[in-house]
C-alpha cells in the first residue's frame, strides 16, 4: 500500500510538472501569436497606404 502511494505521488509530481510546462509553452506561443498579428496589422496598413498612392498615381 505505501508503494502505491508513493507511486502515485511520484506520478502526480510528474504530471503537475509537465502541466508548468505546457503552460509555460502556451504562453510563449501566445506572445509570439501577438507579435505575428502585430505585424500582418502593420503590413496591412501600409498596403492600404501603398493601394490609395497607386490610385492616386493611376488618375494622373
Amino acid at each position: 500500500m505505501i508503494t502505491q502511494i508513493k507511486t502515485l505521488e511520484k506520478g502526480k509530481r510528474l504530471l503537475e510538472r509537465a502541466l508548468s510546462e505546457l503552460k509555460h509553452q502556451n504562453t510563449s506561443i501566445a506572445s509570439k501569436n501577438t507579435e505575428q498579428e502585430s505585424l500582418i496589422s502593420n503590413l496591412n496598413d501600409k498596403t492600404a497606404r501603398l493601394e490609395k498612392r497607386l490610385e492616386i498615381a493611376e488618375k494622373i
